[in-house]
């Protein structure tokens, strides 16, 4: 609702103003996130992300547990590159691609940088032959696809949008940006001409009754 909006707004407000007296530290940048930031349509994605796309189950599965999976998974491939093992599991395989993106963060680069360098590792990470039949074995299941369907709707292109300028700005081709980011979430069609895995997949799921 707007008051957990705007109760949201003000407790990040609170909380961060606590920070900045203890520290004396300048807080005008974030007085100025708090205010430009586009809460409804930051809350709408969480929601969609966190929430929605994982709610119910297919074939008897729990997407929920699903969830908790990935997390787990997402685990596995942070202990893993870390450790510097050039495995599947594993973001060693995409390093150039990954080193563009922390520096488009890091040095505050463009947003069309950052999408474009997380849409390379992707590329790499769920397209690449030898490695794409373990990630859709246990990434890609019929959860997960009803929950990547979900996070690319209109309306959630609507909202990333919102959050976007509210972190950048005017930018040029804006939508076109997002548009590129969502398509990373249609898995066959992003690695089509590499892996038909995710395909094959999508077959089984679509077969299911959700």
């Amino acid at each position: 609702s707007a008051n957990e909006i705007n109760r949201s707004s003000g407790i990040n407000a609170e909380y961060g103003g606590k920070f900045f007296e203890k520290t004396n530290r300048n807080r005008t940048e974030f007085d100025e996130f708090v205010r430009s930031m586009d809460w409804k349509s930051l809350k709408k994605v969480m929601n969609v992300w966190l929430i929605e796309s994982w709610c119910g189950n297919i074939d008897g599965r729990n997407c929920i547990e699903d969830l908790g999976n990935n997390f787990r998974l997402s685990a596995e491939f942070l202990e893993n590159t870390f450790a510097g093992r050039d495995v599947c599991i594993s973001l060693v395989r995409s390093a150039n691609e990954i080193n563009r993106y922390l520096d488009a963060n890091l040095n505050k680069g463009s947003l069309n940088d950052m999408v474009d360098a997380f849409w390379d590792v992707e590329k790499i990470v769920t397209c690449d032959p030898g490695c794409a039949p373990e990630i859709a074995e246990k990434y890609y299941t019929c959860c997960a696809k009803k929950s990547l369907e979900v996070s690319r709707t209109k309306s959630m292109k609507r909202a990333l949008v919102k959050v976007a300028k509210s972190f950048y700005g005017k930018t040029p081709k804006l939508g076109s940006i997002i548009d590129k980011y969502l398509s990373i979430y249609d898995v066959e069609e992003f690695c089509r001409g590499q892996t038909d895995v995710y395909g094959k997949k999508n077959d089984v799921c679509e077969a299911i009754s959700y």
